[in-house]
């Protein structure tokens, strides 16, 4: 798709150089339109189109695919053309020490999946397990943190994008009519950011510009926030909390932090968990991942937002309260 660029670019070019030698301004004039709103608006609608195509699943990411692909190559006449590939970090020198923090091995899964109590579903130690949506969630994880350049940036997209379309197809039709209001707010409110920098409209240009960082600004801190309250509400005390049991509907990715320029390595992620007791559906927040299935137990935070917890914590809890003598 990111060919197409290069039409209004080589009809810019061709306009410009045919109206000049041909003495016509009316096809130069054309042809300087061409390359200097058409280039800007043709990856506009590139970008908005890769985006809707991501969302709706159109994209196919899976790893099931792409693992078909790529025994297929490594079986023609033997040989596997990606192994170049690998043979060519042999000859790269790092000249600073970013590898010295990350570790092999198992230490890898462990930085990646936040400790030794996930790392284990991954198969680090003894209690792993086989198969599951649990072991592919943290290994593909594990696969972006041990991957090095560019290619952990690809791994890193692919991830976002395999979550941001199991999000959109489990939505409900409510969700996905709010989803696509803010989606189109956005890229509408982004396209006349152009519109008035082209015409040199500065004042509405400004305009739209503060209204588009304001509104992702305002949605990242509400979704900061709704976090927060969900992974530190399940620490009060019991007499505040009417526990419930749940089961999992979905679990999505909801923020992840990282850092790295050239290689990314993914610190922090923390999943959006939908739950379902009897006929109502909460929210929570966790930095685990729960198979859709799961049963867990959860407190309400209002009428849809939830805190998960889990059966340690749980009785840790229910210890320090004994423990604790009220003063006279």
């Amino acid at each position: 798709m990111s060919m197409i660029v290069f039409v209004p670019i080589v009809l810019g070019i061709g306009l410009l150089i045919g109206g000049s030698v041909a003495d016509n301004q009316t096809a130069a004039s054309i042809g300087g339109w061409v390359l200097s709103a058409g280039i800007p608006v043709t990856m506009f609608v590139l970008v908005v189109v890769g985006l809707v195509l991501m969302m709706t699943g159109k994209v196919d990411l899976s790893d099931d695919k792409k693992t078909t692909s790529s025994d297929a190559i490594n079986n023609v006449d033997g040989e596997n053309p990606a192994a170049d590939d690998d043979d060519e970090w042999e000859d790269i020198n790092d000249d600073d020490d970013e590898w010295e923090d990350i570790g092999d091995g198992d230490d890898r899964v462990k930085d990646v999946v936040g400790g030794e109590s996930q790392a284990r579903d991954v198969g680090v130690g003894e209690d792993s397990i086989s198969g599951g949506e649990r072991e592919k969630e943290y290994k593909r994880l594990a696969d972006i943190n041990t991957s090095r350049g560019y290619n952990s940036k690809i791994k890193e997209a692919e991830y976002i994008a395999q979550h941001t379309s199991n999000a959109y197809k489990n939505s409900s039709a409510k969700q996905k009519v709010f989803g696509w209001m803010f989606f189109g707010f956005l890229i509408t409110d982004f396209f006349m950011i152009m519109v008035f920098a082209f015409l040199g409209i500065l004042v509405g240009a400004i305009v739209c510009f503060c209204l588009f960082g304001g509104t992702i600004l305002l949605a990242i801190l509400i979704t900061v926030i709704m976090q927060k309250i969900s992974m530190s509400w399940g620490s009060r005390k019991r007499k505040n909390r009417e526990m419930l049991d749940g089961v999992v509907k979905l679990c999505t990715v909801s923020s992840t932090s990282s850092t790295g320029s050239r290689t990314v390595r993914v610190n922090k992620v923390v999943y959006k968990v939908t739950i379902t007791e009897n006929e109502n559906e909460y929210t929570a927040y966790t930095e685990d991942y729960y198979e859709t299935g799961d049963k867990i137990k959860f407190c309400k935070i209002g009428k849809r937002l939830a805190s998960i917890m889990d059966e340690d914590k749980l009785e840790q809890l229910d210890e320090l309260e004994d423990d604790y003598e009220p003063l006279d």
